[in-house]
């Protein structure tokens, strides 16, 4: 699918506007995330820390499951926003959720530096995550219940 250039530019302004919101009182690593769905709508979610570190949710996976409820599907662009010194990438598990909502996705990383400098890096989610796990309940004879 070709990238519209727009699409990614308003994707980066409403990711860095929802990283504002983020909750990190932890990390102090604030995340903003979007996901545009093949429809073009724009799906929005920052980082959730909480104190029992494993119930955190990744700006990534929020706006996943942002996505989802509104109905959507097929997103073909993820733009995650920090203010770190480097563009930061989506950590394993998102990666893996991503692989599973789309295996097309294109992924742009893109922080703002001290100086007001934007750098971005780009990549796909099968380049972050080339032997994504999938599993297919039927192929492998799995059946919900059973053991």
């Amino acid at each position: 699918m070709q990238i519209n250039i727009e699409a990614v530019e308003q994707a980066v302004a409403l990711a860095f506007s929802v990283r504002e919101r983020a909750h990190a009182p932890y990390s102090g690593y604030f995340v903003g995330a979007v996901l545009v769905a093949s429809d073009g709508s724009m799906h929005a979610g920052c980082n959730l820390e909480v104190a029992s570190y494993g119930g955190t949710i990744c700006a990534e996976r929020h706006a996943a499951g942002s996505m989802i409820a509104a109905g959507k599907s097929q997103p073909y662009l993820c733009v995650v926003a920090t203010h770190d010194v480097t563009a930061a990438m989506p950590c394993g598990l998102c990666r893996q959720t991503l692989a599973e909502i789309s295996k097309e996705m294109r992924v742009v990383a893109v922080t703002q530096l001290p100086s007001g400098e934007r750098v971005r890096q780009e990549s796909s989610i099968a380049e972050l995550l080339p032997f994504a796990f999938r599993f297919d309940p039927v192929a492998s004879g799995a059946n919900a219940g059973k053991r």
